[in-house]
């Protein structure tokens, strides 16, 4: 019924004819700085299922916490919609407007709230219906609140206040995860910054000193050393990278 998230990693709609360019033009500036030649295109493309694998997952996980906060605005507008007195069912479906408005047509959220409904005006039973909308989004906070409705509709308790809650829990959610990325921001800026030091030395070495590096440049030799420093410099990015992923 749903897109599966877990499995949406592909670069549809993410400009993947720029991504490419950018990496394949870094490949060449690097060839010419570190070898005078296009001698990195071939291990480059290898290099490149590297690329797309980091690519693929910070758009995953930009793409999960675009999630995570359209989904709190959801939960507010289904909080004022039982407060009305209306049904969970009509509360998803009078929730849909506001919510376009707010987070786009476009958005993720929107276009499954709108299956959500869809599904709805079909009579599927809501537990069932959001059953599935949690299991493909893989979002914890999903999960949790499709849980705490499934049980509060088997005991009988209170929808509002149940909901409310789950709202309040992912609001410090999203707020401690801000936290976190503003803390580390910075140092992910300065991690980029020590990786990108190396080839900006070597980029003025050759402008302005060129012949201190000719003698680096068309033996074997020569290519031996660029080669070491330059698996050095892609061995730290690689480390530092995994230090700095945080998972939030």
């Amino acid at each position: 019924m749903f897109q599966n998230l877990k499995t949406v990693k592909n670069f549809k709609d993410q400009g993947l004819v720029l991504y490419i360019s950018i990496y394949f033009l870094i490949v060449v500036i690097v060839s010419f700085l570190f070898y005078d030649n296009l001698f990195l295109l071939i291990p480059g493309a290898v290099f490149f299922l590297y690329y797309v694998r980091i690519l693929q997952d910070k758009l995953y996980k930009k793409r999960q916490r675009r999630l995570r906060n359209d989904f709190n605005e959801l939960l507010k507008l289904i909080k004022t919609e039982l407060q009305m007195g209306h049904s969970l069912e009509n509360s998803f479906i009078n929730s849909y407007d506001p919510l376009k408005e707010n987070i786009g047509e476009k958005s993720e959220l929107s276009k499954l709230l709108f299956k959500i409904i869809s599904s709805i005006r079909l009579n599927m039973p809501i537990t069932d219906v959001l059953n599935d909308f949690a299991s493909l989004t893989n979002l914890d906070e999903i999960k949790e609140f499709v849980s705490v409705v499934i049980t509060v509709k088997k005991t009988g308790g209170n929808m509002i206040e149940a909901i409310s809650n789950t709202s309040d829990i992912i609001t410090d959610t999203i707020s401690t995860n801000n936290e976190i990325e503003s803390i580390i921001f910075g140092k992910k800026m300065e991690f980029y910054i020590m990786v990108l030091i190396p080839f900006l030395i070597v980029a003025y070495l050759r402008i302005s000193f060129s012949d201190f590096l000719d003698v680096l440049y068309g033996n074997i030799l020569g290519a031996a050393i660029m080669s070491v420093a330059l698996l050095i410099i892609i061995g730290a990015f690689i480390a530092g990278n995994k230090i700095i992923d945080i998972k939030i």
